[in-house]
């Protein structure tokens, strides 16, 4: 089952791809930049997610059918893409009828370039690399 978190990730991947939400209703579309503050998701990030939870309009993320509303129901599962291994939603209850966004996206995946991310504590994300050098070290 989908939580509110995994929902908040999967779009700040496709974010990273320049997927943006659509409001039809009010003809919208919106694609927060920065993304990022630091080892957070930005501000404006932020106001784009508030704005997903309280409107009373469906929106859905660029190149998707289901709604964002409808993911935060529990009847959806955030796996990885087979294609690309961004994450892309699964129905509980219904056989899948549309592909990955990144059937979309030109040129991807590239793996080439680093694949989207979540936000990263940067201290601690070097401690990390820190500690896997003195190990390789100690090994040789």
């Amino acid at each position: 089952m989908a939580d509110a978190i995994e929902v908040k990730n999967y779009l700040g991947h496709w974010f990273q791809l320049g997927r943006a939400v659509v409001f039809p209703k009010s003809n919208e579309v919106v694609l927060p930049s920065p993304i990022f503050a630091g080892q957070r998701f930005s501000r404006a990030f932020e106001d784009c997610w508030q704005r997903i939870l309280t409107s009373r309009e469906d929106c859905y993320l660029e190149g998707t059918e289901q709604t964002l509303q409808s993911l935060l129901s529990g009847d959806w599962e955030i796996i990885s893409c087979a294609r690309c291994a961004l994450p892309v939603p699964l129905s509980h209850s219904q056989i899948p009828n549309s592909l990955c966004p990144c059937v979309e996206v030109e040129s991807w995946p590239n793996l080439e370039l680093p694949l989207p991310r979540l936000p990263a504590n940067q201290v601690c994300t070097l401690r990390k690399v820190q500690e896997r050098l003195i190990l390789q070290e100690e090994a040789d």
